[in-house]
C-alpha cells in the first residue's frame, strides 16, 4: 500500500488490492480527524479535519502523514 501526500491537508491512499477501496473506505470514515474520504477506483483520497490535523496541514510534504490521521487504521484494515 502506498501513501502519498497530497496538498497540505490530505493524503492519497493507494490499496495493494483496487477491491479493498470501498471497505477501506468504510474504516477510515470512523476514524477521529478524518473529515472527508472520496474512493476512487483504485484509490482513496482522505482529507484530515484542521482540528485533528496538527502535523497534516503544511507539513505532509516534508514528513510522512501522521499515525493519527489514519496510517495506523490503514494498515490495520
Amino acid at each position: 500500500m502506498n501513501v502519498l501526500p497530497y496538498g497540505d491537508a490530505a493524503i492519497l491512499v493507494e490499496p495493494d488490492e483496487p477491491e479493498s477501496v470501498l471497505a477501506l473506505a468504510e474504516t477510515l470514515r470512523e476514524q477521529p480527524g478524518v473529515q472527508e474520504v472520496v474512493p476512487a477506483a483504485c484509490t482513496l483520497l482522505v482529507r484530515a479535519a484542521a482540528s485533528h490535523s496538527p502535523c497534516a496541514y503544511g507539513t505532509m510534504r516534508s514528513r510522512p502523514p501522521c499515525p493519527s490521521l489514519c496510517c495506523c487504521s490503514i494498515r490495520a484494515a
